[in-house]
């Protein structure tokens, strides 16, 4: 017990000093703002607090009525002012009228699908509340896109509002199945989706797909079977991305701001210590380590081969304690690298 405090007390030291040594680019995801006004208020708050360079929204942003656009204007405010933020549109933005939607933002081309790239990020904004088969309108445009990419694209994120994979709730078969195969034919890396209130991370076919439906609305428990469900949490949450040249570090954060999951794409071989992937070894990877050490999160298998920096065969508190200390530079190489 002793040893689990201990790695706690580090964990929460070390964090405070990650966000801000964290200089990649930043990008926030939530959706389903609707219902609750003082929820969605503590989870802006919580947003703005990590400093984003992008937010995207997953869709259902009102509920019902032409004035909740009001309130979520006056909300989010300052995310509006400070950060690029794509939003897609819901359900219930169609029930309260699409055209509002449209008329509350400037978006790309048609507004309810569209993409933007920002540095080695292509993003995409579907609509899962139109058509989405071989020769429609949004499936033309969807692979016209995914073929376009830039060559210094990395990585593709994807944001529409039902999901593919969910314990509760999908959207229709015929745009799951159209958007699974686009999604594997052109090697997107990652798909965030709403509606089924609930934070739940699947992974399928090199894919992860993550609901993200805990900006406000009431909380839903499972009631469907999910095959590809690594992790479910009935919890009002966002999403932070962390994204560098090499990887995609994912922090899942309730409204109190602790992080209840994490998970990342796209490491490859990295040195010893730097299991965030960013090419530098900061007090973000020590965060890392020291939350695994105390069971908090779990690494994945790549970054597990590098974090055991003492060379015990263990990850623990000891081995966070060695990457803080070479990130601060006290420190010029780990004891495994001796072995």
């Amino acid at each position: 017990m002793k040893a689990k405090t201990t790695v706690v007390i580090i964990m929460f030291l070390l964090l405070l000093q990650a966000s801000a040594a964290y200089c990649g680019l930043r990008i926030a995801v939530y959706s389903d703002s609707q219902a609750s006004i003082s929820t969605y208020q503590t989870i802006v708050d919580g947003v703005l607090t990590y400093n984003p360079d992008i937010v995207l929204h997953a869709g259902d942003i009102v509920n019902s009525s032409a004035s909740d656009w009001d309130i979520f204007n006056e909300i989010t405010a300052p995310i509006l002012a400070s950060c690029y933020f794509y939003p897609a549109a819901g359900n219930h933005d169609h029930s309260v009228g699409i055209e509002l939607f449209r008329d509350n933002f400037d978006l790309p081309n048609n507004e309810q699908w569209y993409s933007v790239e920002h540095e080695n990020v292509h993003i995409i904004i579907l609509d899962s509340d139109e058509y989405l088969f071989e020769d429609s309108a949004q499936y033309v445009w969807l692979e016209d896109d995914l073929q376009d990419r830039g060559d210094q694209i990395k990585f593709t994120i994807v944001v529409f509002h039902k999901p593919i994979f969910s314990s509760i709730k999908t959207a229709s078969s015929t745009f799951r199945e159209s958007a699974i195969q686009l999604f594997e034919q052109y090697g997107v890396d990652i798909v965030f989706n709403g509606h089924a209130h609930s934070y739940e991370r699947s992974f399928c076919n090199g894919i992860y797909y993550i609901v993200t439906a805990g900006a406000g609305a009431g909380l839903y428990s499972p009631s469907i079977t999910n095959e590809y469900s690594q992790k479910y949490i009935k919890i009002h949450h966002f999403c932070m991305l962390y994204v560098d040249n090499n990887q995609i570090l994912v922090d899942v954060v309730d409204k109190d701001l602790n992080i209840i999951d994490q998970f990342s794409i796209g490491a490859g071989t990295l040195p010893y210590g730097d299991v965030s992937g960013n090419g530098r070894i900061t007090a973000y990877d020590a965060s890392m380590v020291g939350r695994h050490a105390a069971e908090l999160i779990t690494l994945d298998s790549a970054a597990l081969e590098i974090a055991d920096v003492n060379g015990d065969g263990i990850i623990s508190a000891a081995d966070a304690a060695l990457i803080a200390r070479k990130a601060a530079g006290l420190i010029d190489k780990f004891p495994v690298e001796d072995l």
